[in-house]
């Protein structure tokens, strides 16, 4: 007979869209699991997204906004539109935005247009189809990034937590910065910062770690870049 591993890391998925919800088994679920009580009204529902199904361009613009913008969608929104002289908010006005925000992060116009039509379908509750030239992007459906942008910052949260665990509370980031730095570099690449991590035992998405943190696209990350994700820690 075959044992069942007593060490190791168990990866699974959990594939449930909001369309394939069974609010009955769910408000049963939250009234034995959670012990919370009453009616469980299906508008009053935020169904959970994760920032890992997105394309990559829009991890992208998720990464560079907790970076840059300390995870505020609508600072982000008021930059784009800064310039902006008409009144309606185009694929090429976002392009343009984008372009004028210095976002290193992204590579040019592809990927301009790739998260363009996915704001202006996907999240905005449509098929994944292509876009025209005369396609509105609203505040409002910009603003629908929001729980793509939390799945993120809770990320950064875990990896927090992990350090918060591992070393000592008050001086966590600084000690765990001593054990993956042993070479006394003062900073990491992105390779040598996962390589370190995950040799002390966090298994996580670092790489998302390392993109919010490497806040000026510059490919090293320091002690300073971990106190910078500190501002997340309520999140």
């Amino acid at each position: 007979e075959k044992k069942v591993p007593n060490v190791g890391v168990l990866q699974v998925s959990y594939d449930s869209p909001a369309a394939g919800r069974n609010l009955a088994v769910r408000s049963v679920a939250l009234e034995v699991i959670g012990w919370k009580r009453g009616e469980l009204e299906d508008n009053a529902v935020k169904w959970w997204t994760t920032s890992a199904e997105v394309p990559p361009s829009v991890r992208d613009l998720l990464d560079f906004t907790m970076a840059r913008f300390g995870g505020d969608l609508d600072e982000v929104w008021e930059a784009l539109i800064a310039d902006l002289e008409e009144p309606k908010f185009l694929a090429k006005d976002f392009e343009a935005g984008l372009a004028k925000l210095n976002c290193r992060k992204l590579k040019g116009a592809t990927e301009s247009a790739e998260i363009f039509t996915f704001l202006t379908t996907v999240v905005a509750g449509g098929p994944p189809t292509t876009t025209s030239a005369t396609t509105e992007l609203t505040h409002a459906t910009f603003e629908n990034l929001e729980p793509y942008l939390k799945d993120s910052q809770r990320n950064i949260v875990e990896f927090l937590d992990f350090c918060h665990r591992t070393w000592p509370f008050s001086e966590s980031l600084v000690l765990a910065w001593e054990a993956w730095d042993s070479q006394k570099k003062g900073v990491l690449s992105k390779k040598d910062f996962v390589a370190a991590v995950q040799g002390t035992g966090f298994f996580g998405d670092l790489a998302l770690v390392f993109a919010v943190a490497d806040q000026d696209d510059s490919g090293r990350i320091s002690v300073d870049s971990l106190r910078f994700l500190k501002r997340f820690a309520g999140c």
